[in-house]
């Protein structure tokens, strides 16, 4: 089973500037991805290895616990230049993973349960049967040809990686694909995991739902007096002080718990709305906090962290139908224009919320043209490595009329 040691992050806000953003400390003691460090006691030879089904088990990391200054508003109807109706929409081929070879299973190294055996398959067919469903599942990965491994974040936020191998002894005729967790858990990644390692043996995989995010249905029994929702202030309280914890793992709870809270298909809408509604009111605490997240540059420590605050401000604006702060828009617009014109397979997931905060906000954009052409950009990447992006973008082009 695998240890997700990591260390102690804090997320404080600083008094310089209304968006300003304390650095935080590095992570400690976190284990790189350069393949299994892993050993057993000499004496085993590496046989014997068994690849029959088995069901992954995975133990959770964490529990998933009106003033507004809108913007004047502009006419629904927007009549493209001409400019842009002539513009030649580019589109990209789904890309492929094809490795020759992948190194040999190491002599020592004790298999994950979440391995299989795809025997008389080559490294290079099986290679882009991983890169396929990885994109299907709309999977964040990013590709490491030399050690021939897939640095992968699912939808949810569960980080993971994919490991070949070619068989040692009587098992060298074929290639062994093998699942890690590092870090989250998600009730979906039992699934998404099956899917991974059936699709790398080459059998059809099961159905999964689009969004690939495992939470559980909101359940409402109508012969029941249904509470009231929660206070929108009395919530972001609980959220402000598992923020003060001032570690990583609690700011990540936090803005897990938050990401539910505004999250109108599973807590209700009532619950989003209030809570929604309270989070975007100016000189908000937790507000400010996601702010200052959001607009700080992209570093594999606050990806993660970056990736949650801005499904949570996606969710807030899909909740109370796009009423936005002219101040909070004109700090945010700049970094989500900047991440959906630079979209990479190491920011994917940022410029797929990105694209949904756009949807809510266009219609009172003072520059269409620009968000038109990062959109097109970012369509173009998920084309190629991330369904779920390229979904987003041609959905929140397609309300735009392009």
């Amino acid at each position: 089973n695998n240890s997700d040691n990591t260390g102690d992050k804090t997320m404080s806000g600083n008094d310089r500037s209304p968006y300003g953003y304390s650095a935080p400390k590095p992570k400690k003691n976190m284990e790189d991805d350069d393949g299994p460090s892993r050993k057993v006691a000499p004496g085993g030879s590496g046989a014997g290895i068994r690849f029959a089904p088995m069901a992954p088990s995975f133990a959770p990391m964490g529990m998933d616990m009106s003033s507004m200054n809108a913007r004047p508003q502009k006419a629904a109807a927007i009549s493209q230049p001409l400019h842009m109706q002539q513009r030649q929409h580019t589109s990209a081929t789904p890309f492929r993973w094809r490795l020759a070879e992948v190194p040999t299973l190491p002599e020592f190294h004790p298999l994950e349960r979440t391995a299989v055996f795809c025997e008389h398959t080559s490294a290079s067919e099986v290679t882009s049967r991983v890169s396929s469903i990885l994109r299907k599942l709309s999977v964040e990965a990013s590709y490491d040809d030399d050690k021939a491994k897939v640095k992968c974040v699912s939808a949810s936020g569960v980080e993971f990686r994919v490991f070949l191998y070619r068989g040692r002894r009587e098992y060298s005729h074929g290639i062994i694909v093998e699942v890690q967790r590092r870090f989250g858990y998600s009730m979906d990644f039992e699934e998404i995991t099956r899917a991974i390692l059936d699709a790398a043996q080459g059998l059809p995989a099961a159905a999964i739902s689009a969004a690939t995010t495992g939470y559980l249905p909101m359940v409402v029994d109508d012969e029941e007096d249904v509470p009231p929702p929660p206070s929108g202030a009395s919530s972001l309280r609980m959220i402000s002080m598992m923020f003060g914890n001032q570690g990583y793992d609690s700011d990540y709870l936090a803005l897990q718990t938050l990401a539910s809270l505004t999250d109108a298909s599973r807590m209700g809408a009532a619950t989003a709305k209030s809570v929604s509604t309270e989070l975007l009111v100016p000189g908000n605490e937790v507000g400010t906090k996601l702010t200052q997240l959001i607009v700080k540059n992209p570093s594999d420590d606050l990806v993660n962290l970056q990736v949650l605050a801005l499904t949570i401000l996606a969710n807030a604006l899909s909740a109370i139908k796009g009423k936005i702060s002219e101040d909070l828009h004109e700090a945010v617009r700049p970094k989500l224009v900047q991440v959906l014109e630079n979209a990479t397979e190491s920011n994917i997931l940022l410029a797929q919320q990105a694209a949904r905060y756009i949807e809510c906000t266009w219609q009172d954009d003072e520059d269409i043209d620009e968000l038109q052409s990062a959109l097109q950009k970012a369509q173009v990447v998920g084309q190629s490595r991330h369904m779920g992006l390229e979904r987003q973008a041609a959905a929140t082009l397609s309300k735009m009329k392009v």
